[in-house]
This record gives structure tokens, sequence and C-alpha cells, in this order.
């Protein structure tokens, strides 16, 4: 999976399933076993310039306001990418990280700072989620795997929610 432009297909060839808009995901949680370790994908089907949300809807978190300025979302947006943030999570941890990603978006205390770029986008609902059980290898190893392979496939960029303090570096 080295290759852009990393399409739900291609995606689901390599294990990522099922794909909930983050609208959804809470209904969708409770499929994912408590015990699992695993990788997510967030995807954005549109294929528009992105517009932003100023300031960030999240509001106050435990580590302060999440809001990014528009130069550093534009520094971040990686043209023509449909895959926006690539996540991580160990053992007895992936149905965790999810929520909190999703309890982070809703403003409702959930830590997940990686990611925030996410809540900026005015489609941030309509993104989707998909994820993909790591039994046999880390998932920790897997993901930072998956993110050198965006990178090779992107000029060496970061997926947009990715290390956002880089400024798409």
């Amino acid at each position: 999976m080295a290759h852009a432009p990393w399409t739900n297909a291609e995606l689901v060839t390599e294990g990522f399933a099922p794909w909930v808009a983050f609208a959804e995901l809470e209904t969708a949680l409770p499929t994912v076993s408590t015990k699992a370790a695993g990788v997510y994908v967030v995807v954005r089907d549109e294929d528009a310039a992105p517009r932003w949300l100023m300031p960030s809807p999240v509001g106050e978190t435990w580590r302060g306001d999440p809001t990014v300025s528009v130069s550093a979302l534009d520094a971040n947006w990686v043209v023509g990418a449909s895959v926006v943030y690539i996540g991580k999570a160990k053992q007895e941890q992936l149905r965790k990280r999810l929520r909190a990603y999703l309890r982070f978006g809703q403003g409702r205390g959930g830590r997940h700072w990686g990611g925030r770029l996410i809540w900026q986008l005015d489609d941030a609902w309509q993104l989707k989620v998909a994820w993909r059980i790591e039994a046999a290898r880390d998932a920790l190893v897997v993901g930072r795997e998956l993110l050198a392979a965006f990178r090779r496939a992107h000029d060496q960029r970061p997926p947009f929610a990715n290390n956002p303090d880089r400024l798409g570096r």
C-alpha cells in the first residue's frame, strides 16, 4: 500500500472496515472488541477544497484551545489525498482510542489531541473512519509503517491531521 492515492477500495483490500461516518461512530463502537489493538484511518471522500471552521468547534480542552490558524490548516492540507488521519492503538485500546477521538470532536472531554485538525473541517461529521485489528503484529509499529508509506506516496508529507505542528513537513 505504498502508492497513491490510497483509495477506500485499496484500504478495504488492506483489511480496513467498516466505513463509518463520524456522525454514526457511536453506534458502531460496540462492534470493536475491548481487547483489540489496531490501526485506523479517517478518510474524506469529498474532492472539493476544504472549508475551515474558526474557531475549532471542540472548544477548550484539558490542553487548551485546539484551534489552529487557517495558514496552519492550509499548510497541512495534502491536495489529492483522501486519507486525512492515521491512528494507532495498542492492545485493549482500539475501542477506547476511537471513542476518545469521537468524544474530543463532540467537545465531551475525549483525550485525543492528535488528529485535532479534523474538527476544523466543515464536513468533519461526514468523514469516514475504518479500522483494522492487529492481532499478529504490534499496532504501533504497523501505524508507523502506514505513516511512512503515506509519506512516500505524498512527497514526504504526513496526512492532514497527523503531526499538525510540523505544518505539512
